[in-house]
């Protein structure tokens, strides 16, 4: 197995592959809409000369009794027509709108909670869950928007352009020169001022993100607050940070503005100009009044539209900031690739083998170097040493969380470089010392490694672990929500409670993590008869700091500083080595 980093899409490309993995033909549908509903309203002005133009030749028919059969009649109703179709048009383009744009808003969501799913521990660890996960929010919110303007609004504008160059044929070619001018230097400036605003929009997401997070790390970790009396720092921070947003969204507002004086000003400018100029070739007999009333709806819709567009452009670069921060606070997409495929059975006895297995952090402080270790199928095993010895560390290469900077790890004779992270975790059943709990009914989280559990079966493990008098309490039993700060469970129910759910996995290698440090020694001496008993043929695997915990186990590693690691069984170590002896007195203190 290798970690590599996947190429970092661009938020157009997620943008557009959110479209075409979900509703590729609603999305086709959405287009032909927007240039069918476009369409139709450019070809107003045409329709509206037409209209002009038999007002003036038979104006007669304003006051005969046959208006209905007149020609002005006839424009009218055309007219009226294209106004009809032209709303029922984009009616249906809301419709298919409401079909596109959650699909593929929940497909970059679960697409990019993947990825941070995905991520290193050390990545999670060190990034705020709360900015990580407002900056998923913010993503899916962006898409949206962007499939609105990359599906409809950029459409329209595209199709519109288009069909204004041509209506302008329909008057001298002055106009066509006029208005083809007018458009690539209007577009071209709209773009350049839309674009300096990506990096502005850019870093006030980042900035919205973190505040985000910090409030829900706050929360997260309010009764820490509390204790050290720090509430009114921390709304300090809050507000601190809530005001480099505010900041920076009043330096975007700004720009905004500046860019609208210019742009928007310019557009009425020519409208403006243009309307003068086409009323100064009527006076002259240059021009007719159809031709006048077609001018006139011409430069209303180009300038309408073409404030649309800045407006687009605007949104375009906002979004496509929102999405690329993102992006960057999921990670650098690393992605676990494996050489080879999980195996298709089960792993049947739990032989566990590391082979010259080093390994050292980022910051280069050495944990192990050259191990070499063997445990044999059904083996008991104890892992002690001092605090930060690297206990922890050889769970985290067992199962894949951390990678050995060299050598193999083989779990049934299968290197793990052949097995992928999830498969590993499947077959292995691990209490840690940091016990989670998901916000959900205690009967969820006990089977949460299993696929189906029956009620005795979860009445039967919590008896095994001592947990029948704590679901007793429970009003509603297995029933009850538990979560992660949940005050009314204490630190010696929680460890019962995930001994349970360990035990119900039915793994056959079992990690206790300083499972027990929280349980009275009577209680977790029946626990630990308990588990030998049901466990009597799986590997076992305990990190603890009691000796009494350890007494029943095979063999202990003996983890001590500076990557030094000694195995034998507990009367060997205290015979032949004299710090695992200092070791074993201290914690007797």
């Amino acid at each position: 197995m290798r970690h590599t980093s996947e190429k970092k899409q661009s938020p157009l490309q997620i943008t557009i592959g959110a479209i075409f993995t979900v509703t590729p033909t609603i999305a086709i549908f959405q287009v032909i809409a927007a240039a069918l509903g476009i369409g139709l309203l450019s070809y107003e002005p045409i329709l509206i000369k037409s209209l002009f133009d038999s007002i003036e030749n038979e104006r007669k028919y304003f006051v005969a009794k046959e208006f209905i059969k007149s020609e002005i009649f006839y424009n009218f109703i055309l007219v009226a027509s294209i106004w009809i179709l032209a709303f029922i048009v984009n009616i249906i383009q809301e419709i298919i709108e409401r079909a596109l744009v959650p699909a593929a808003q929940k497909e970059v969501q679960n697409k990019l909670f993947q990825y941070a799913i995905s991520q290193s521990p050390t990545h999670l660890t060190n990034t705020s869950v709360g900015f990580i996960t407002q900056s998923i929010k913010q993503a899916g919110a962006a898409v949206s928007i962007l499939i609105t303007l990359l599906t409809y609004d950029f459409v329209r504008l595209f199709i519109m352009t288009g069909m204004m160059l041509y209506v302008s044929t329909k008057l001298p070619t002055v106009f066509l020169l006029i208005i083809f001018s007018w458009t690539i230097a209007y577009y071209t400036i709209c773009y350049w001022f839309a674009k300096k605003t990506f990096p502005k929009f850019k870093m006030f997401s980042n900035v919205g993100a973190k505040s985000a997070g910090t409030i829900s790390d706050i929360l997260n970790n309010v009764d820490l607050v509390r204790s050290f009396s720090k509430t009114k720092d921390e709304i300090h921070v809050v507000n601190c940070e809530l005001n480099l947003e505010k900041e920076a969204s009043e330096e975007n507002r700004k720009y905004i503005i500046l860019m609208n004086l210019i742009v928007y000003g310019g557009a009425i400018l020519f409208q403006s100009i243009f309307v003068f100029y086409s009323i100064f070739l009527l006076n002259k007999g240059m021009l007719s009044l159809g031709e006048v009333a077609l001018a006139i709806s011409l430069a209303a819709i180009l300038v309408n539209n073409a404030s649309g567009l800045c407006r687009q452009l605007l949104s375009f670069f906002e979004q496509t900031g929102y999405l690329s921060n993102a992006i960057e606070a999921i990670g650098n997409f690393e992605i676990i690739e494996t050489s080879g495929h999980a195996p298709n059975k089960e792993i049947k006895s739990g032989k566990i083998d590391f082979q010259n297995v080093t390994f050292q952090y980022d910051n280069a402080k050495l944990i192990f170097q050259d191990l070499n270790l063997q445990i044999s199928h059904g083996e008991k095993i104890g892992i002690v040493g001092n605090s930060g010895a690297g206990k922890t560390t050889f769970i985290k290469l067992l199962t894949k969380r951390y990678k050995p900077s060299t050598g193999i790890i083989k779990i049934d004779d299968v290197s793990t470089l052949e097995i992928s992270e999830e498969y590993i975790n499947q077959n292995i059943s691990q209490v840690s010392q940091d016990i989670l709990f998901l916000n959900r009914t205690l009967a969820e989280n006990i089977s949460y490694g299993c696929e189906s559990v029956t009620q005795n079966e979860l009445l039967n493990v919590l008896e095994k672990t001592q947990s029948i008098e704590f679901l007793s309490k429970l009003t509603l039993g297995l029933d009850s929500t538990l979560s992660q700060k949940n005050d009314q469970i204490s630190g010696g129910e929680k460890q019962r409670l995930a001994l349970a759910r360990a035990l119900l996995k039915k793994a056959h290698i079992i990690v206790l993590d300083e499972a027990t440090s929280a349980i009275d020694v009577e209680t977790e001496h029946l626990i630990l008869n308990e588990l030998s008993s049901t466990f009597n043929n799986k590997t076992i695997i305990i990190v603890s700091h009691r000796i009494s915990t350890l007494k029943n186990v095979d063999r202990i590693i003996f983890i001590q500083d500076q990557a030094q690691v000694f195995i034998g069984r507990h009367d060997e170590l205290v015979a032949s080595n004299k710090s695992y002896l200092n070791w074993m007195k201290s914690q007797s203190m």
